[in-house]
């Protein structure tokens, strides 16, 4: 059994080399992986595209949902925080004009 401290290691190293970096609220920097159209399935088969960024849990556990954050610059706001497993999060995001 791989032990949590194995695997935040893991983690931590894959998020060093990610896409892009967060900047919340605080002026804090967080590495995540920013893709601006992942694709969402519903339940009809219908499809859609958001933009979204996946990050450490421990890293965003004081964002919430309507906090402007930042990525490369342009401001988005979260509209949603999905938690994907016990060590990660991913964050639904709106651009703002």
């Amino acid at each position: 059994m791989l032990s949590t401290k194995m695997i935040l290691n893991d983690l931590n190293k894959i998020f060093s080399h990610t896409n892009s970096v967060l900047i919340d609220q605080n002026k804090n920097a967080i590495n995540c992986h920013f893709n601006r159209h992942t694709k969402i399935i519903f339940e009809d088969g219908t499809t859609i595209t958001q933009i979204t960024a996946l990050c450490l849990a421990d890293e965003v556990k004081d964002l919430r949902v309507k906090h402007i954050i930042s990525i490369d610059s342009i401001s988005y706001q979260i509209t949603k925080i999905e938690r994907k497993n016990q060590y990660t999060k991913r964050l639904y995001l709106k651009q703002i004009s």
